[in-house]
């Protein structure tokens, strides 16, 4: 699976102020440009992604054995 969007983060100061959707709608822009049709992610958020339509497609295990979810998009 590839290519995986990575270490998305808002500061505190600026969380509510739409600016992570911004930066999703942005790397799923430049994944589509760049001709992927997909874009993939794994995080410990409940609620987030689900929120800008990704699909949770499964779980996957972390370095300390816990699980993290996985969740796709398609660029289009």
């Amino acid at each position: 699976m590839y290519p995986w969007l990575a270490c998305l983060y808002v500061e505190e100061g600026f969380r509510g102020k739409e600016v992570g959707s911004m930066l999703l709608q942005h790397g799923l822009k430049e994944a589509f440009e760049k001709g992927y049709r997909t874009l993939y992610l794994s995080t410990d958020l409940e609620g987030y992604y689900e929120k800008y339509d990704w699909t949770h497609s499964g779980n996957m295990y972390g370095p300390d054995g816990g699980q993290i979810k996985l969740y796709e998009k398609s660029t289009e």
